[in-house]
């Protein structure tokens, strides 16, 4: 009987330290991945916040699964920071009157239609401007007979206020001369 109650002290003592050691263990288990989370939460609080895609996930430098989320969650940020930037960068040259930059970096899904987007824009703005700068060519040497016959590109609409534009100064010019000869 002692030996029993012996024996069950023992297991009742290894049971207890067994139980407190899982617990610790559990508790830096839950902490090593609970800390890695939250990290990426507050990441994304900020950049929702600031609208900051440069910032980056800094303080997990694991390589299990959760530091190849970190790593993942940067390179997806790095991707659109470049293709803001780009996209800046090309719209930007046009408010200032360069029309030939384009988005070169390669981008799929929805950041290759942006990128598809902002270039195609920049080409009708391109497109537009040349054909603007030759009716003021044409206007300035006094041919006020031309026509934007090859350029189709431009906007139907902008092409058929210059056209109409060059008729109507045509016409005028055409009065003015025949008011002279009278």
């Amino acid at each position: 009987l002692h030996l029993s109650i012996r024996r069950q002290r023992q297991m009742c003592i290894r049971d207890s330290i067994g139980g407190v050691l899982i617990y610790i263990l559990a508790f830096f288990m839950s902490r090593s991945i609970r800390r890695p989370i939250l990290s990426l939460s507050q990441l994304f609080k900020k950049i929702d916040a600031s609208g900051d895609f440069s910032l980056r996930v800094t303080d997990i430098v694991s390589t299990d699964e959760i530091g190849q989320m970190a790593n993942a969650v940067n390179q997806h940020l790095e991707s659109l920071q470049h293709a803001i930037g780009a996209a800046n960068t090309v719209v930007t040259d046009l408010s200032e009157g360069r029309f030939d930059n384009r988005i070169e970096l390669d981008f799929m899904g929805d950041l290759g239609t942006l990128k598809v987007g902002v270039n195609n824009s920049a080409d009708s703005v391109e497109k537009t401007m040349d054909g603007l700068e030759e009716v003021l060519k044409a206007i300035a040497t006094g041919n006020f007979s031309y026509r934007l016959e090859g350029a189709s590109a431009i906007g139907s609409d902008f092409r058929a206020t210059l056209i109409s534009t060059m008729k109507t100064m045509e016409q005028a010019i055409g009065e003015i001369l025949s008011l002279i000869h009278i």
